[in-house]
């Protein structure tokens, strides 16, 4: 009976524990200008529906990529993608992301909701230059969740506890 109700107790940490929101982004484009990228973005899922973006890593016409930049000529980016900008408000351009593909340009990936057409596009600096994007993947790579991980552990102490019980 004891053991019945500390499995439940645990159990019911294990649903109650929140989830960890840490996902991995992959992402490909080309944009206006014939750049291309293939990204891995570090990311957690935001109440808004957005992800907010914590580390950029991958390729951007065949160079590495760092990031995100920080205090760039962008100004205040929000640090955010949206995998589907459809969601914006209307009228709404997102600062995005900055990323570093080295040879001194940075690059704003950022998503749009302007005169109810939705999208993507890039913006260089420091040329200024700004263009369309065509996502050609968005690849969402969840992390178990907390619950998901103490269930498994669960799970596996009560097949020892079984094995043990057999063994006598």
């Amino acid at each position: 009976m004891r053991s019945t109700l500390g499995m439940g107790i645990l159990l019911a940490a294990a649903l109650a524990a929140p989830a960890a929101k840490a996902d991995s982004l992959f992402i490909t484009y080309t944009d206006a200008f014939s750049n291309s990228a293939s990204l891995t973005l570090g990311a957690t899922l935001d109440v808004n529906g957005g992800y907010d973006v914590t580390s950029v890593t991958g390729f951007f016409n065949g160079s590495p990529v760092t990031g995100p930049v920080f205090g760039s000529s962008f100004g205040v980016t929000s640090n955010e993608f949206y995998t589907d900008p459809s969601i914006l408000p209307a009228q709404t351009i997102d600062s995005g992301f900055v990323f570093d593909p080295g040879g001194g340009t940075l690059v704003d990936l950022y998503a749009y909701n302007f005169d109810s057409v939705p999208g993507y596009a890039t913006a260089f600096s420091p040329s200024g230059q700004s263009g369309a994007v065509t996502i050609t993947s968005i690849v969402i790579n969840p992390e178990p969740t907390t619950g998901a991980l103490v269930l498994g552990a669960l799970g596996l102490l009560a097949g020892w506890r079984k094995l043990a019980v057999r063994r006598g």
